[in-house]
């Protein structure tokens, strides 16, 4: 052949590798690879390395009102994309949507857990799996006296309170009455609303539990394969194979790179901006990539008082006063402030805007581009890096609903906590009575796929958990634990706590 001896076979087989990874994240009309979809892909590989872009690191924050929001299609089999709101008035039916798109969130991607999914039948060895049932087909089922076995069955749906005091499995098909009294309940909190996996005994209409589960994760690798170039995240969205290798390889070389990280930083408190004080001076010859503070911003409870306290004492201008003695952080470092459950702003109801603009003009002038007033929750992309930020105290709140209370020996409450988030893939798997949420934007609270690393504000002690490849943490109350903060760092992509000796 003319070409023979052109290219090694490292070289070839390198150029497949390429090849494959271009194609892979597009959305191909067919399963048949041609090819036209080849030369496509070699097109765009050979285009991009004439014109390589510059790929440069920094730290995006994005909008939880800016992320994409797609709804997961039952007839397709797919995700398909939904128009873009600014408005946060919704109509009534799209309350019941929400629920909805949760569950359908989950279905598909239990359908594709070995544990449910049945193996294909060109196997060579058949393994076994549970068949997951809808409510609908319970009424099928007919069992032979004194065989109980037989309708020992296994459901997936959302745990509704259909009737005071009485809990029931709800999905599309319909709805069926639980028994707990002999449940056994896996690590995990149970709400209301919440979606759950129930083994038990059906007769009679009385669905008696024997197990209650949360839904399996699935890897954010998984996910983001099956999601091919769909952007769940929001911001720029790159799935080039040359860009993302490139963000990966300065990501690891940029050892040193890290954001410091601050919950309830109560600007009215002294002692807090004293600790501020030396927390900057320390950190300046290192120069963080971001400092991530976190609300509340005044101890007090949210009123009108509390908006004119801030406004009238100059909070935000006594901390931008401490901020510019430090003119290094302030030209080269990102400074993200999120909104904590009782600062001044419109109610409880998340997405939470970022803080009013009359409160935080002393900053802006101050950071001009550097300053980023979040929503909460918001989420922050650095290189090949999805962070999520979330100022909420969700433990107390998901064990003050919780239906059934977990064993001790499944571990803290904290884990509890997180393994609830990731396998619910939502920050606030609460009923809306405890944790209003704008309904078109319940998309923004979404944990799918899952992040790198998600960030937690919240009264708790401090924690660190490791969970399915996520990183997750707590920094708690900066003055209430004594001062302690946490730094992540991006390249080892591991938080570790610090505190501000007294």
């Amino acid at each position: 052949m003319a070409y023979e001896g052109l290219i090694s076979e490292e070289e070839k087989v390198e150029l497949v590798g390429k090849i494959a990874s271009v194609i892979d994240k597009e959305n191909l009309s067919s399963n048949v690879l041609g090819k036209n979809e080849v030369k496509i892909a070699v097109e765009k590989i050979l285009a991009l390395q004439r014109h390589q872009p510059e790929v440069c690191l920094e730290v995006e924050v994005i909008s939880a009102f800016d992320i994409p929001k797609y709804k997961y299609d039952e007839t397709q089999k797919r995700f398909v994309s939904a128009p873009n709101r600014k408005t946060l008035f919704s109509t009534a039916e799209e309350k019941s949507l929400l629920y909805r798109e949760r569950y359908l969130l989950i279905l598909q991607r239990l359908r594709r857990n070995s544990i449910f999914a049945p193996p294909p039948l060109w196997a060579s060895t058949r393994r076994s799996y549970h068949k997951l049932l809808t409510v609908d087909s319970l009424s099928s089922i007919m069992c032979a006296s004194g065989a109980e076995d037989q309708n020992l069955v296994v459901l997936f749906g959302m745990l509704s309170q259909l009737e005071e005091g009485k809990f029931y499995l709800e999905d599309l098909t319909g709805h069926v009455l639980l028994d707990f009294t002999e449940a056994k309940v896996t690590a995990g909190l149970f709400v209301e609303n919440s979606m759950a996996l129930v083994q038990g005994l059906y007769a009679e209409g009385l669905l008696r539990v024997q197990v209650l589960g949360s839904p399996p994760t699935e890897s954010k690798e998984l996910s983001r394969d099956v999601l091919k170039s769909a952007n769940f995240f929001g911001g720029t969205f790159v799935h080039d194979y040359f860009v993302m290798d490139e963000l990966g390889k300065k990501e690891a070389d940029n050892e040193t790179a890290m954001i410091v990280c601050l919950s309830d930083v109560w600007l009215d408190k002294p002692e807090v901006l004293e600790k501020l004080n030396e927390l900057l001076r320390g950190y300046e010859p290192l120069l963080p990539e971001a400092f991530i503070f976190m609300g509340n911003f005044s101890r007090g409870p949210q009123s009108a008082h509390s908006f004119f306290e801030l406004r009238v004492t100059d909070l935000f201008k006594k901390l931008a006063g401490v901020l510019a003695q430090y003119k290094q952080l302030v030209m080269r470092s990102k400074f993200i402030f999120v909104p904590g459950p009782q600062d001044p702003g419109p109610g409880h109801v998340l997405p939470r805007p970022p803080l009013p603009d009359v409160l935080t003009k002393p900053l802006k002038d101050l950071l001009k581009h550097n300053a980023v007033f979040a929503t909460n929750p918001c989420r922050v992309r650095y290189g090949t890096q999805e962070i999520v930020v979330f100022r909420e105290d969700l433990i107390a709140k998901l064990k003050r609903n919780s239906v059934l209370t977990p064993s001790a020996d499944e571990g803290p409450l904290h884990f509890h906590m997180v393994k609830t988030l990731m396998e619910q893939s939502h920050l606030s798997p609460l009923p809306l009575h405890a944790s209003p949420i704008y309904w078109w934007f319940d998309h923004a609270l979404r944990l799918y796929p899952l992040p790198d690393t998600l960030i937690l504000g919240d009264q708790y002690a401090h924690f660190t958990v490791e969970y399915e490849g996520v990183s997750c943490f707590n920094p708690g109350s900066f003055l209430s634990s004594g001062f302690h903060f946490m730094v992540y760092w991006l390249a080892a992509r591991k938080p570790e706590l610090r505190y501000q000796a007294e």
